[in-house]
């Protein structure tokens, strides 16, 4: 199928000789993989590699756009139909092979609970849609303590969206222009400029919108699309020593950003501009190729084999990685060595075998490249083959994990156990049952007022007697949202009181200014602020506060993250009590360094390997500031944690009860276990008899 479009230059005959193969974008790509695969493995001197996907972002656009505008130079027409013929033979069979491996390897190493998800994100990224996924989820690249297994086909998403578009763009701007050449470059420019806003702004009010969705991302292949147009429609020879000196350049931004751009940074933003103009250089300066040059060092051979091999590589490297992870159990977490051997040297030799076994030899077949239409139908098919063998394999484990719980225990009920020893063995009463962790949430979140990360305005729930003339007010992130259940309990006991509820997620009552993805969340301060006022207007009999504390902070002059967290607090609890509202601060809880549900499942009689130490999964030193913070505002204070954990460890499953719903909140069946140990300490702020 081949489209014209208005003549921006007069065709060529179609003897003229096309642009041949460049040595150095084969190692810029290894360059690029290099610096994705140091950076998962925790390599020193790699914490920015991940900028490597947005290298991999430039050279796409400035290939695809080089070779369909040096088609149209030549032909006169864009051949739509053969262009997508080519990304699906490039593309799909690997990606999906991959695919196909890593859910087969799932089934053996995942916990029956996790599968869902799992194979869920596999078809996600068999149908390259998953960027989306992980968009709608809030996703942190940068640092998910729980990472999809197909996390990183994100990217590929991304291009594969911007396959599907910018071709129809491209022409569009072709019948724009005219025969301006200018022009196009014009069009392309304005395009990236107005991604890039986006990029950056997003950036800084819905970091995972900017990370993952294409409007955001589109500026990097568009910066690539502009140097590849540059070449193709002014073809003017740069000065050797210009493209020297800009060629080092540009490699020497991409290097810089490697070792120094960090996960603290705000990400993509104007700082993701430093290895995209780099890789932007490095590709338009070396069509003049020169000894000088990093060409030279490009071309090396090593690199032209890992480059060869990079898509490969960065489809198989993050899945052998956190396989092994799984297989190994998130307690005993791998070696920055023992990483690279995985994560490098083996995914280099499973890569090598996929690129000779299946990408060469289907990009290469005559039989294949016959017609678009038949590779369409193999990659559609190819794609459900996939999506069905997911879904039965999940079928055929979920039936073989019956029965390996064991024997029931009595139901935890009457007064909490203080310093609990917890379970060796989950028992087949556990409750809530793994299943159905994900669903013990607080009544806030299923009643639409505790607020997401992107909601800023109050939207407070009532609890209990709406008339009742006692108020408690439940102040801060998911951890106050968690003690709701305990604080409703209370609320059952004493008609007169009712409970409203102001939560909202990774927004602690504390003034401070938590940092997401690097960016000073202004909508958390402005939501807390707002609060705050209405607490002045309106003050409660009580108000409770609760908050995790392991959130990156806006620095304050020299201050350590503890002493920013009590002069918060105080700050905030200074400025409530003085409005005449009582306050309880309830401690934090633990904090684990895995999902405990996934460790219940995949160890069921062997509980001791899913629980933390107290030490690990408690900040003693942060506690006690908090607790200075709220004796000096005269605030009651409340720590539960020795109901939570024993002087050791801090069990993930106490008699029939799961503990917790992830690696840091408490499931809502233990929390209203706990209640009765609440309970006093409201009744104590309030002046009320514990009943």
């Amino acid at each position: 199928m081949g489209l014209r479009a208005v003549d921006v230059f007069a065709p060529q005959r179609r003897t003229e000789k096309r642009a041949g193969f460049r040595a150095d974008i084969q190692g810029l790509r290894a360059v690029a993989v290099a610096a994705v695969v140091l950076y998962h493995v925790g390599m020193p001197g790699a914490r920015g590699g991940f900028v490597g996907v947005d290298v991999f972002f430039v050279i796409s656009g400035f290939l695809i756009s080089s070779h369909l505008l040096d088609s149209y130079r030549r032909t006169g027409t864009l051949d739509l139909g053969g262009f997508y013929a080519r990304r699906v033979r490039r593309i799909l069979p690997a990606a999906l092979t991959v695919i196909v491996i890593t859910s087969a390897a799932a089934i053996l190493v995942y916990p029956a609970i996790a599968l869902p998800r799992v194979l869920g994100d596999a078809m996600a990224s068999a149908l390259m849609v998953p960027n989306f996924v992980f968009a709608s989820r809030a996703t942190d690249y940068l640092a998910d303590q729980s990472p999809s297994l197909f996390q990183h086909y994100w990217s590929l998403g991304i291009e594969e969206q911007f396959y599907l578009l910018w071709p129809v763009a491209l022409l569009l701007i072709l019948a724009l222009a005219g025969r301006r050449r200018w022009a196009v470059l014009a069009l392309i420019a304005t395009l990236a400029t107005v991604s890039f806003v986006v990029c950056v702004a997003l950036t800084y009010t819905n970091q995972p919108l900017a990370f993952f969705l294409l409007p955001a991302r589109a500026w990097e292949l568009l910066v690539g699309a502009f140097a590849g147009a540059a070449l193709v429609l002014i073809p003017q020879r740069v000065p050797k020593a210009v493209a020297i000196i800009g060629g080092w350049i540009g490699l020497g931004a991409i290097a810089g950003s490697i070792v120094f751009v960090n996960a603290a940074m705000p990400f993509p933003g104007a700082i993701s501009a430093i290895p995209v103009m780099g890789a932007a250089a490095v590709l338009y300066f070396g069509a003049n190729e020169s000894a000088a040059g990093p060409s030279a060092l490009l071309s090396i051979r090593p690199l032209q084999f890992l480059g060869a091999i990079s898509f490969s590589l960065y489809l198989v490297h993050w899945p052998i990685l956190i396989l092994a992870q799984q297989a190994l159990g998130d307690q005993v977490p791998m070696r920055v060595a023992v990483k690279f051997l995985l994560g490098f040297v083996a995914a280099t030799v499973l890569a090598w075998l996929i690129y000779r076994g299946v990408e060469e030899p289907v990009r290469k077949s005559r039989w294949l490249g016959v017609r678009a239409a038949r590779l369409s139908v193999i990659g559609g098919v190819a794609a459900c083959l996939v999506v069905l063998g997911s879904l039965a394999g999940l079928s055929g484990w979920a039936v073989t994990r019956e029965g390996t719980l064991g024997p029931a225990v009595e139901a935890m009920t009457g007064a909490p156990e203080l310093r609990p020893a917890g379970e060796t063995v989950a028992p087949s009463n556990l409750t809530p049952a793994l299943e159905d962790v994900a669903t013990s949430l607080p009544d806030a979140y299923g009643d639409g007022c505790h607020l997401s990360l992107q909601e800023s305005s109050p939207h407070p729930c009532v609890y209990g007697d709406a008339a009742g003339a006692t108020r408690i007010v439940v102040f801060g992130d998911s951890h106050a949202a968690q003690w709701l259940p305990a604080v409703q309990s209370f609320a059952a006991q004493h008609p007169d009181v009712r409970v409203e509820s102001h939560t909202k997620s990774s927004c602690p009552a504390a003034e401070v200014t938590v940092l997401a993805n690097g960016v000073p969340d202004r909508g958390c301060d402005a939501w807390r602020d707002d609060v705050l006022r209405s607490l002045e207007r309106n003050p409660a009999d009580l108000v409770v506060i609760s908050s995790q504390t392991a959130y990156a902070l806006e620095a304050e002059g020299s201050l350590s993250s503890d002493e920013l967290w009590e002069r918060g607090l105080g700050r905030t609890l200074a400025a409530v009590t003085q409005a005449g509202n009582r306050v309880l601060v309830i401690a934090d809880t633990p904090r684990l360094e895995s999902s405990p549900p996934l460790c219940v499942a995949g160890h069921p009689r062997e509980l001791g390997e899913c629980d933390p130490e107290r030490d690990t999964a408690l900040d003693d030193a942060m506690a006690e500031g908090l607790h200075r913070a709220a004796s000096a505002a005269g605030a009651d204070y409340v720590d539960m944690n020795d109901f939570i954990c024993n002087v050791e460890r801090c069990p993930v499953v106490i008699g029939n009860l799961l503990v917790y719903r992830d690696f840091h909140h408490l499931t809502v069946e233990f929390v209203e276990y706990l209640a009765p140990e609440v309970s006093p300490a409201l009744a104590e702020a309030l002046d009320l008899p514990d009943e």
